[in-house]
């Protein structure tokens, strides 16, 4: 097994996991669109002064939709989350060609397969959103060792933000007694503390989120861009 090695602290890194949503794909805007749409659709009035987008960046589209229901203290509706969940799922996926790849993305994930270090993609989305996500990207399921989408969890383990989803990717990768050695990528604070609570080391990137809310999540340390994560891995790009 090949092995890359983090400059700062010469920790040995065997294996890396991906979050996909604005991380790999930058995707926020059309998230937010679909979740506008789809409170209109139901009739749903936007929280007053709006809602904070950042919030829905790293959670399932049923806590968003509870959150926001909450927040408007409208918690009769709470009957109809899994179907605001279904209409903002389609409507992401219709306007997924507005999506593009986050840069550097794509060439980082195949440099890693060139590596042969194991990939593993860690996603709320569910495995359908996640399959039409991979079509845009230009990226094969068989590209990664591991493709963990949150409706492919065994029974009892719960998807991001909780931490369960990450300890399963570790178990996955063969790193479940050495989760400091599995690198996890993620662009939101409920990601990184996901991660971060399930032990992995933890890159914060900044395409969603500032480097302060993602150090402060629990990232062990924040990168820019892709390019960067690959000069702190000494591999090129």
């Amino acid at each position: 097994m090949s092995r890359v090695l983090l400059l700062d602290n010469r920790l040995e890194i065997l294996a890396v996991g991906l979050d996909l949503d604005g991380t790999l794909l930058d995707s926020e805007e059309v998230n937010v669109s679909a979740t506008l749409e789809t409170l209109r659709h139901f009739h749903v009035p936007e929280p007053i002064g709006g809602f904070n987008t950042k919030t829905l960046v790293g959670a399932t589209n049923n806590q968003v939709f509870t959150a926001i229901l909450e927040s408007i203290g409208n918690k009769a509706l709470f009957g109809l989350v899994g179907k605001m969940s279904a209409f903002k799922r389609q409507r992401f996926r219709e306007c997924i060609g507005d999506t593009v790849p986050v840069s550097g993305a794509v060439k980082f994930v195949r440099v890693l397969g060139l590596k042969s270090l194991p990939r593993a993609l860690v996603t709320s989305a569910g495995n359908l959103s996640m399959s039409i996500a991979l079509e845009r990207l230009g990226l094969a399921r068989e590209e990664f060792e591991v493709l963990l989408p949150s409706d492919a969890l065994a029974q009892g383990i719960l998807p991001k933000p909780d931490l369960g989803q990450w300890k399963e990717a570790s178990r996955l990768l063969g790193r479940a007694e050495e989760p400091k050695s599995v690198l996890a990528v993620e662009d939101s604070p409920k990601g990184v503390s996901s991660a971060h609570g399930a032990g992995l080391t933890v890159c914060g990137i900044m395409t969603t989120h500032s480097e302060d809310e993602l150090l402060n999540s629990g990232a062990s340390f924040v990168v820019r861009s892709f390019a960067e994560l690959a000069e702190r891995l000494s591999i090129t790009l």
